[in-house]
């Protein structure tokens, strides 16, 4: 994984400038508009990318069991590390005080889990959550099953897309949104 981001590196202004080029050199090339994101991360505060730029197909959550998770070294311990839908349906992965929590919107209703501990700052970890096909829903970090609670099932597909790094659209959690990931994903 990346240990040095480019961009904040001093004299790295060419080594950026040919990357973009190259990105840019390869889309034509390969005829492939719809498959990679469009901007690079400027390396001083990380912008959220919405996966619709990536793909055009969100994945189906709809009364079904799933399994959500990231790479995350969070630097304050707050903001959204993945989030789907809105105050109506959908889900969200995010931190508060470097506590991994996992909510479930469903037909208005939250439905919420989060981990007994705080994540260290600065360092990498695993955060997973996951709505078993019985309702329950767990928060897992690096492996280790860290905290569940009763849920229930994404009823309806959720109107605001998948982006990963903030909320952009209407809050899934009890945050005010974008509530944007302060760290790296």
């Amino acid at each position: 994984y990346e240990t040095n981001n480019v961009y904040s590196l001093p004299g790295s202004a060419s080594l950026v400038k040919r990357l973009k080029s190259e990105l840019s050199r390869l889309k034509k090339e390969l005829k492939d508009e719809d498959q990679f994101v469009n901007e690079l991360d400027d390396g001083e505060k990380f912008r959220a990318v919405p996966l619709e730029l990536i793909t055009n197909v969100p994945p189906d959550v709809v009364n079904k069991p799933f399994t959500i998770g990231l790479w995350v070294t969070p630097r304050s311990g707050n903001g959204v590390a993945v989030a789907m839908g809105g105050g109506s349906h959908g889900f969200t992965l995010f931190l508060r005080e470097g506590v991994a929590h996992f909510v479930i919107r469903s037909a208005g209703e939250l439905f919420m889990v989060k981990a007994r501990e705080a994540l260290p700052l600065g360092q990498r970890a695993h955060i997973v959550g996951v709505l078993r096909a019985n309702g329950n829903i767990q928060v897992i970090i690096n492996g280790k099953a860290a905290g569940s609670a009763p849920g229930g099932p994404v009823t309806a597909k959720p109107r605001d897309g998948f982006a990963i790094g903030s909320d952009p659209g209407s809050a899934v959690g009890p945050y005010e949104v974008p509530f944007a990931f302060d760290g790296t994903t």
